[in-house]
C-alpha cells in the first residue's frame, strides 16, 4: 500500500487519539463498569448500522479513497473516536463515518481497517505504558504470541469480510447487534 494511505490513516486517527488520551480514566473507572452502557451502545449502533446501510445516498463512492481531503479524515476519525465508549464497534463507527463521508461499502471497510492499526498500537501501547509493563519473559512472549495470532487473525478477516461487504451489505451485522442488545438487557433486567 502506498504511504498516502498511512499518512491518510494517521490523520484520521487524530479525533481518536485526543478524545481517548483526554478520556482514558473516565472511560476506564467509570464506562468500563456499565453493563447497562454497554447493551445500549449495541442497540443504538445497530440501528444506526441499518440505517446508513440502507440510504442510498451513501454508497455512491469515490472514486479512491486515497484522495480524501482532511475533513472528510477527521470525520471518519471522528466517528471512530465514538468507538471509545463500551459497546461501540471501532470497525462499524469507522466504517458508518466512511459511508457518511462518501466512501463505498467495500472503501469504508478497506479504510478502516487501515485505520485500525495506529489505532489499536497507540491504544494498546498506552494501556502498557499505564500499567507500568512489568512483566516476566514469559509473559513477554505470551504477548508477541498473542499479537501475531491476533494481526494473522484479522488479515483473515479482512480477507472474509471485503469479499462478503462486496456482495452483501451490512443488515446481519445491524441484526447480530440488536439482538445481542436485547439479550444483554434481558439478562440485567432478570
Amino acid at each position: 500500500s502506498s504511504p498516502k494511505i498511512w499518512k491518510q490513516s494517521l490523520i484520521a486517527f487524530i479525533p481518536t487519539g485526543i478524545v481517548g488520551f483526554v478520556l482514558y480514566r473516565y472511560i476506564r473507572d467509570i464506562l468500563l463498569e456499565s453493563p447497562l452502557i454497554t447493551a445500549y451502545s449495541l442497540l443504538i449502533g445497530g440501528l444506526v448500522l441499518l440505517v446508513v446501510d440502507r440510504i442510498k445516498y451513501f454508497h455512491q463512492g469515490q472514486k479512491s479513497s486515497l484522495g480524501l481531503p482532511t475533513t472528510q479524515l477527521l470525520t471518519i476519525g471522528f466517528f471512530q473516536s465514538i468507538s471509545i465508549v463500551p459497546g461501540v464497534s471501532r470497525s462499524a463507527a469507522s466504517i458508518i463515518g466512511g459511508l457518511v463521508s462518501g466512501l463505498s461499502r467495500v472503501q469504508a471497510v478497506e479504510f478502516s481497517f487501515f485505520l485500525a492499526i495506529p489505532t489499536m498500537l497507540t491504544a494498546s501501547g498506552y494501556d502498557l505504558l499505564k500499567s507500568g509493563l512489568y512483566f516476566t519473559q514469559s509473559e513477554y512472549l505470551l504477548l508477541l504470541v498473542g499479537c501475531l495470532f491476533s494481526f494473522a487473525s484479522a488479515l483473515a478477516a479482512v480477507k472474509f469480510f471485503l469479499g462478503y461487504v462486496k456482495v452483501h451489505n451490512f443488515t446481519a451485522f445491524a441484526i447480530y447487534r440488536i439482538l445481542l442488545a436485547v439479550i444483554v438487557l434481558l439478562t440485567l433486567n432478570s
